[in-house]
C-alpha cells in the first residue's frame, strides 16, 4: 500500500513539473519578441473564407433550382390560364348563339311594354286595366312630395320653437342668478 502511495505522489510530481515546464516554454515564448505572433491566424481565416465561398456557392445552387422551379410552376399556371380562358370564351359563343337563336324565334316580336299605344288603332279589348296596373302614379308621387314637404317644414317649427324655448329658460335663469 505504501509502494501504491508512493507511486502515485511520483506521478503526481511527474504532471506537475510537466504543467510547470509547459508553463515555463509558454512565458519563454511570450517575452520572446521574434518568436511571438500577434494578430492573425492566416491558416484558420483562409479556411473561414473558404468555408465561406463554399456556403455562398451552395447558397446560388439553391437559389437557381428554386428560381428553375418558380419559372416551370409559372409556365404551367400560364396554360392552365390560357385553357381556362379559351374554354370560357367558347361557352361564351355557345350561349350568344342560343340566345340569338332564341330571340329570334316569333314569341318575341310582341309590341314593347314602353312603347306608346295608338288609341284609335286599338280595339276596345286593348284598352283595359290590368291588375297591378298603377294609373294614378304621377298624381300620388306629387302628393306624397309635398306631403313629405309639409312633414319637413313642421319639424324645422318645432325645432326652431325648441330653441327659442331654450334661450328664454336660460335667460331666465341667469336673471335669476344675477338678481340672488
Amino acid at each position: 500500500m505504501v509502494m501504491l502511495q508512493e507511486e502515485s505522489f511520483a506521478k503526481e510530481e511527474r504532471n506537475v513539473q510537466a504543467m510547470r515546464a509547459r508553463g515555463e516554454a509558454r512565458t519563454a515564448r511570450f517575452l520572446n519578441s521574434k518568436l511571438r505572433t500577434i494578430g492573425i491566424d492566416k491558416a484558420g481565416l483562409d479556411k473561414q473564407v473558404e468555408e465561406k465561398k463554399k456556403a455562398k456557392q451552395l447558397e446560388k445552387e439553391s437559389n437557381l433550382e428554386e428560381a428553375e422551379f418558380n419559372l416551370q410552376m409559372n409556365i404551367y399556371v400560364e396554360e392552365r390560364a390560357r385553357e381556362a380562358g379559351i374554354l370560357e370564351a367558347k361557352e361564351m359563343d355557345s350561349t350568344k348563339h342560343t340566345l340569338f337563336q332564341q330571340m329570334k324565334a316569333p314569341k318575341n316580336n310582341a309590341i314593347k311594354m314602353d312603347d306608346p299605344i295608338d288609341v284609335c288603332s286599338c280595339t276596345v279589348s286593348s284598352v283595359q286595366k290590368f291588375s297591378g296596373e298603377d294609373r294614378q302614379y304621377k298624381g300620388r308621387k306629387k302628393d306624397q312630395q309635398r306631403q313629405m314637404r309639409e312633414w319637413c317644414s313642421q319639424q324645422l317649427t318645432e325645432k326652431e320653437m325648441k330653441t327659442s324655448d331654450l334661450k328664454d329658460e336660460e335667460t331666465k335663469y341667469s336673471e335669476y342668478v344675477l338678481a340672488e
